[in-house]
């Protein structure tokens, strides 16, 4: 219960967690993105819609205009008055009807008979224009012939310098939408007067209302334009949050799988060592509790096979006892090797020079060298190389790993042995021209018992890795199968005192091979 809690925690943690900070601020990033781009469109929109609608407007009461004074000398002539609004009316498709009204607001003349028993005077529109002497636009709509919704503009007619009339000319609505229509084909778009009533409204079935409007005002009416946002824009936005969120979840769970696959080989890399712990600790046991009662016996029979040797000078026989020899040297070595790897037992630590031990076993190692018809040689610094270890188990370790060169090297080859300093620290080299370890099997080299030997015991680079550790130091392999074989050993340089700067300057430049790698 409490792993299934722990593993729900780190999932929310790896994966839930990021997902949603992600996505919160590729929102905001996405929808303050948008809103720019809308606020953007919007504003260019309306001002595309006011321009249009101004220059319809500023047209219509030019020609509004023009035509009232063309008809200041014709007012005493309804015929004439009326074919002329006709003619123009009918040549104009903006106009639902052209009229010309007398000071007291009666239909004198029209290019239709719309308003002909209709009074304007108490239009809003005809009253300001009768008191201003201005052309007014009406900032509401009118319905006339019962379907036809327009707005109308009044324009005073004059006859020598006084108002003898007025011009009321009526825009249909319908006109101005499609003009609307065309510019923006996809947008809402309302057309407003002061008091906030619509007087024309432009609706688009493939856009989406939102609660969103920018509004801009006329220049030659008190209307104003109003644009919504396309809310298809948010919906657009709120997919692409949605589809990152999900990307974020596929994303943060591939890293939650990487997580766990290293965190179950991190445990699993722990069981092992906890494993190699338990072996170790069943082997020390064996070993504190057998080794000097086995040790013992083997003393005596060594002792009196040299005897019965002795006796027997037979050549046959020589044979035999040097079996018997061999093989008793050989439990020797495996009760020492249990010895190591049971309870540390108490060793004199000293500081000696590496080169030194080196030079004690050049003989040793020359000689099996020669034996193997190996070609063997070693490399070492002018100076000095000081560290604090035990020099049988560090002459026990070299050996050990030079044997297992040697033996490794079937037909010919050569083993090379280098001691030098690299970044305040001893390194010494091992390395062979042998037939090298199998990929497969490198992580098994430092498991006990594990051997590709026909007779090892599997506890020699076990041995030599504890003695390594218990020194400070580290051991490393590197194999390449068919190839050969480099092991590497890293040790703290001792720390003698202070050294001179004579002494800094010849450890730094009397390398023998100054680019050794490690």
């Amino acid at each position: 219960m409490a792993a299934m809690k722990r593993n729900v925690l780190i999932y929310i943690l790896i994966v839930l967690i990021p997902a949603l900070f992600s996505t919160y601020f590729f929102a905001q990033i996405i929808y303050h993105k948008k809103n720019h781009e809308d606020l953007h469109e919007v504003q260019r929109v309306a001002s595309l819609h006011q321009n249009q609608m101004d220059q319809l407007l500023n047209q219509t009461v030019i020609s509004l205009e023009t035509l009232s004074l063309a008809m200041g000398d014709q007012l005493n002539e309804k015929e004439n008055l009326t074919d002329t609004l006709k003619k123009i009316a009918g040549k104009d498709p903006r106009y639902g009807g052209l009229y010309y009204a007398s000071m007291d607001g009666k239909i004198i003349a029209g290019s239709n008979g719309s308003l002909e028993f209709y009074n304007v005077q108490k239009e809003d529109y005809f009253l300001s224009a009768f008191l201003t002497g201005e052309t007014i636009i009406s900032d509401h709509t009118e319905l006339i012939n019962d379907h036809l919704s327009v707005v109308s503009i009044a324009t005073p007619i004059f006859k020598k310098g006084k108002m003898a009339g007025m011009l009321i000319g009526q825009i249909r609505t319908d006109y101005l939408k499609n003009i609307m229509k065309m510019l923006t084909p996809h947008q809402n778009i309302n057309v407003m007067n002061s008091s906030g009533e619509i007087i024309l409204e432009l609706k688009d079935g493939q856009s989406k209302l939102s609660n969103q409007w920018f509004s801009k005002p006329l220049e030659h009416a008190s209307w104003y334009i109003q644009v919504n946002k396309d809310a298809r824009q948010t919906v657009l936005a709120n997919y692409y949050v949605i589809c990152f969120f999900i990307l974020s979840i596929i994303i943060f769970n591939l890293v939650y799988f990487i997580y766990s696959i290293g965190r179950k080989k991190k445990i699993l890399k722990l069981e092992k060592q906890q494993n190699d712990a338990q072996k170790l600790e069943l082997v020390g046991t064996l070993a504190a509790s057998t080794a000097h009662e086995i040790r013992n016996p083997l003393t005596g029979i060594k002792g009196l096979i040299q005897l019965l040797a002795e006796k027997h000078t037979d050549p046959r026989d020589d044979y035999y006892f040097m079996v018997i020899q061999n093989e008793i040297e050989r439990i020797n070595q495996i009760v020492s090797e249990f010895l190591i790897l049971g309870k540390p037992s108490l060793q004199k630590i000293e500081i000696v020079d590496m080169r030194d031990i080196l030079l004690d076993l050049n003989p040793i190692i020359r000689s099996e060298a020669n034996l193997h018809n190996i070609d063997y040689h070693y490399e070492m610094e002018v100076s000095p190389i000081e560290v604090q270890c035990s020099i049988d188990q560090m002459k026990q370790v070299i050996l050990n790993l030079t044997k297992n060169a040697l033996e490794s090297m079937k037909n010919r080859g050569s083993l090379t042995i280098k001691i030098f300093i690299q970044n305040r620290t001893c390194c010494l080299t091992i390395e062979d021209t042998g037939s090298g370890i199998r990929p497969s099997n490198m992580n098994k080299i430092f498991d006990p018992f594990y051997t590709s030997k026909d007779h090892g015991t599997g506890l020699g680079l076990v041995v030599c890795k504890r003695i390594i550790q218990s020194f400070q130091g580290s051991i490393d392999l590197d194999s390449r199968f068919g190839k050969g074989t480099k092991v590497s050993i890293l040790l703290p340089l001792a720390i003698n005192g202070e050294k001179s700067d004579e002494e800094k300057f010849q450890e730094a430049n009397f390398h023998i091979n100054e680019n050794a790698d490690c």
